[in-house]
């Protein structure tokens, strides 16, 4: 650090509230650069060396530990912070200005315990949460309009499940092809005559297609959810989406939902 330099108040924000503006909280998180466990397990063979393991195809849940202070009307300030992490519920948004350019899915868990200095002046605490391995990138949330044929180029190796919005007002049959040269996959969707639609939304983390609203399209879908492919080469980072069947004013619009570790 330089001679004289101030070192950085650091903050993060958890469903929506930031714990500086709020209650004026400030932390330390060297935890926010670790990664998360990949899920394998280990299988011992009676009578073979070493042991068979198993992939599970994903990573597990990451504890995120911050060191918090409140050193400004410590009373009042920390009764806001009991209140506001304690009574969060679920997995909520949490970002951090160690990382300004991603976030994460996380609860907030072991409750608030502070350790204060006499006349209760100020006080220092723990604050963890219990982290989805991913760090979604805030670049992944933009909405992108693609041309049929368009590419979209994932910025990391994990294949990332977009959201995809396709809107027409002369809505038929169509088929939509997410390809990166190497792999790709095919999803059709087949209009009941019956059913008024001018636009489906695929969610292709959740394997959820919709009207947009609460109606289920999933019964007029059919073939593999896309994803939007990453790797290590760029050649396999391309994505080149493109369908048949839609009318030449149809839009399609895809949130990539990029992601990494």
């Amino acid at each position: 650090m330089q001679k004289g330099r101030r070192p950085l108040l650091h903050s993060f924000t958890f469903n929506g509230i930031n714990s500086r503006s709020y209650c004026e909280l400030f932390v330390s998180g060297g935890g926010t650069f670790n990664a998360p466990e990949r899920d394998i397990e280990s299988i011992p063979i009676p009578g073979r060396n070493g042991e068979l393991t198993i992939d599970n195809g994903r990573y597990k849940n990451v504890e995120l530990e911050y060191n918090g202070w409140i050193a400004k009307n410590f009373k009042e300030n920390s009764r806001k912070a009991r209140s506001w992490l304690c009574g969060s519920l679920g997995y909520c948004r949490l970002e951090d200005d160690y990382n300004p350019d991603e976030f994460r899915r996380a609860r907030f868990i072991n409750g608030l315990e502070f350790r204060t200095l006499p006349d209760h002046v100020a006080g220092v605490t723990t604050i963890r949460f219990d982290c989805m391995p991913q760090r979604w990138l805030k670049s992944g949330e933009e909405a992108i309009e693609i041309q049929n044929g368009g590419v979209l180029i994932n910025p990391t190796q994990f294949e990332a499940l977009p959201i995809i919005e396709i809107i027409d007002n002369e809505m038929a049959s169509w088929e939509l092809t997410v390809s990166n040269g190497q792999s790709n996959r095919k999803i059709s969707f087949n209009k009941e005559e019956t059913v008024a639609v001018s636009k489906v939304v695929i969610d292709c983390e959740y394997k959820f297609a919709s009207n947009g609203d609460a109606m289920s399209l999933n019964r007029m879908t059919s073939g593999p959810f896309p994803v939007l492919y990453g790797g290590f080469d760029e050649e396999s980072k391309v994505n080149t989406i493109s369908w048949i069947g839609l009318s030449s004013n149809a839009k399609v619009i895809v949130i990539p939902r990029w992601w990494t570790l």
